[in-house]
């Protein structure tokens, strides 16, 4: 007799205990990097860790897994999954409040934003190519995380990209904030950040 596995909403799956085997859907709002992914369904956001060949963002995906956390993230290690259909729309980012304190960001993991006058800075680049950086509010010096991992496939696009807006007041839109031990910003493409007109 097989051990039946329940099925959660986003936001149900946040709440179950680590190591607990589940099975959601969501609408791919990110990839990340080759391993690492986000879906959205209409109660939350969450990250799923795993091999990830052929999902693009606006498919809906159904997903065996387990679900596990990483340095405060929750999160799904993939069993399995189906690409149950493509093209879906995305619910729309949030404008960031630049208030918000770590305790709040933490409840807000995996959505996208938009966030205006921010100064980046600091820009790092590690051996295997990935890009870390300072985004500064210019009104309250207050400093988030940004980064990008090189294993996405416009790496050198959006490395010139970043690059060439060291020092400069920027505009953030459509980016994903995640969380490892604090909140981070995760970008993928340069359509989510440019200079402030």
């Amino acid at each position: 007799m097989t051990e039946e596995i329940n099925t959660y909403t986003i936001i149900e799956v946040w709440d179950i205990d680590d190591n607990e085997s589940l099975k959601t859907q969501g609408i791919v709002t990110k990839v990340l990097t080759d391993k690492l992914l986000f879906i959205e369904d209409h109660s939350a956001v969450i990250s799923v860790f795993g091999v990830i060949e052929n999902i693009k963002v606006g498919d809906l995906i159904e997903i065996d897994g387990i679900k596990t956390s990483h340095n405060g993230l929750h999160q799904i290690s993939l069993s399995s999954f189906n690409i149950v259909s493509s093209n879906h729309s995305l619910t729309d980012s949030i404008d960031f409040n630049l208030e918000w304190d770590q305790l709040i960001l933490k409840s807000y993991q995996g959505q996208r934003f938009n966030i205006q006058s921010l100064l980046i800075h600091s820009i790092e680049q590690d051996t295997y190519g990935n890009l870390t950086f300072v985004l500064e509010d210019i009104n309250t010096n207050v400093s988030y995380n940004g980064r990008y991992d090189s294993r996405l496939a416009n790496v050198y696009e959006m490395t010139e990209h970043l690059l060439s807006l060291e020092d400069q007041i920027i505009y953030l839109e459509d980016v994903l904030l995640s969380f490892n031990d604090q909140p981070w910003f995760m970008f993928t493409s340069v359509d989510e950040i440019s200079l402030t007109e």
